[in-house]
């Protein structure tokens, strides 16, 4: 079963241990990004912040389009966590459709991006993937910077991001 699918672009970090995994147990974290799954270190470093009753994984986006479904069919729990909404996308483009509110932490600002909200930065790429996949059904909850206390869905901010793109 999945808990949670997530994207942030820090992957596993304070936030995650403290907020998430209490409030969405999990017996394992599934990392998808055709990056870090080839970048040993950085995938070992992830797993040390993890505590050592959850499991961590890393998949390219053509193992996780067989790994998800078998995850999903599970009795254990997992977290499903994104570095962009890029790889969101190839994952739809490659048949798996999430069809869960996807929680949407920090997008770190990047030199072609805009900033959207505070912590929520989107290049024009970026802006037009997250339109692709609402137009395509996709439901996302923004979690702006600072833990604020309501969450803002892609639809709030949508016509914010189309304006920081002209």
């Amino acid at each position: 079963m999945i808990s949670l699918y997530r994207i942030d672009d820090r992957i596993i970090h304070g936030q995650t241990m403290i907020k998430l995994l209490p409030q969405y147990p999990c017996d394992g974290i599934i990392i998808v990004d055709n990056n870090i799954v080839q970048n040993k270190p950085l995938f070992r470093i992830y797993k040390q912040v993890v505590p050592d009753t959850i499991k961590v994984f890393c998949f390219s986006v053509d193992q996780a389009t067989k790994k998800l479904s078998e995850a999903q069919l599970s009795q254990k729990k997992y977290i499903i966590i994104f570095k962009n909404v890029k790889t969101v996308k190839d994952l739809f483009d490659h048949g798996y459709q999430i069809t869960d509110e996807i929680s949407v932490g920090t997008a770190s600002k990047k030199s072609d991006a805009h900033y959207i909200v505070d912590g929520f930065a989107l290049n024009n790429e970026e802006i037009d993937v997250f339109d692709y996949l609402d137009n395509n059904g996709y439901r996302f909850s923004i979690i702006p910077m600072g833990g604020a206390r309501r969450t803002i869905s892609w639809k709030d901010v949508k016509e914010k991001a189309q304006e920081a793109k002209s």
